[in-house]
Order: C-alpha cells, then sequence, then structure tokens
C-alpha cells in the first residue's frame, strides 16, 4: 500500500511545515543533488498534491539554504555526474555524461515539477 504524502515532513536534505495558513518548504542543500535522488522526488512531488488537499493552506513558500540554488551549486552538480570540472570561467562543452542515469532524473524531475506548479492551485512564492 502506498504510503500518503504528509505536508510537515522533515528529512536530511528537506524540511516542510505549516506556518499560520502557509506551506513551507525549505530545500537544505544543493537543490540540483536533491532532484536527482529518487527518494526525495517521490516525497516532493506528493507533497503538492497533499497541500492542495488541505483547505487551510492559502499558499507555499519555497526556500532554501545559502548557497542551495544557483551558479556554483549547478557547477558542483555538473562536475559530479560528468566527471569534469565544470565551471562558468571554462569553455568545456558537456558532450557525455558519466551518470547518465542521475542526468535522466534531473531532467524528468524538472518536467514534472514544472508541470505541478502550473497546475498548482494556491498562491506560490519562491525566495
Amino acid at each position: 500500500m502506498k504510503k500518503s504524502a504528509q505536508v510537515e515532513f522533515e528529512n536530511d536534505l528537506i524540511k516542510s511545515y505549516v506556518s499560520g495558513k502557509v506551506a513551507v518548504i525549505k530545500i537544505k542543500c544543493n537543490a540540483f543533488k536533491t532532484i536527482s535522488n529518487l527518494e526525495q522526488v517521490n516525497t516532493v512531488l506528493p507533497w503538492f498534491d497533499a497541500v492542495e488537499q488541505d483547505e487551510s493552506i492559502k499558499g507555499v513558500l519555497a526556500i532554501s539554504e545559502k548557497d542551495c540554488v544557483g551558479e556554483k551549486p549547478y557547477e558542483s552538480f555538473l562536475s559530479d555526474i560528468t566527471g569534469k570540472k565544470i565551471s562558468q570561467d571554462s569553455d568545456k562543452t558537456v558532450d557525455k555524461f558519466e551518470k547518465q542515469e542521475i542526468r535522466a532524473i534531473e531532467i524528468n524531475t524538472l518536467v514534472n515539477l514544472i508541470r505541478k506548479v502550473m497546475l498548482f492551485k494556491r498562491f506560490l512564492l519562491h525566495q
């Protein structure tokens, strides 16, 4: 039997809680590594449904710790999955991924996350 999603939860990578009428989701580390982790994906995507089903929640605030999202974390993520040092200062073209499965998970997750956000019926604010 499939476990239903919880609005409030916490693990090593993500924390979600309710403050008043707002659900807060906080990414605690490199967001790109988080979205390429299937366990996390299977927690976050159903979380949107759980939030929508809770009539007391009127909006969502998505936040992240410092240096969790942006160029540096993405460079770190790309370096990890390509096996090459990637930085915006270098002209390296990414032509092969050593960890193709992780790259596929990341792309698929981003597509699914965008769909969830587009269809989301609550106010969503990202810090």
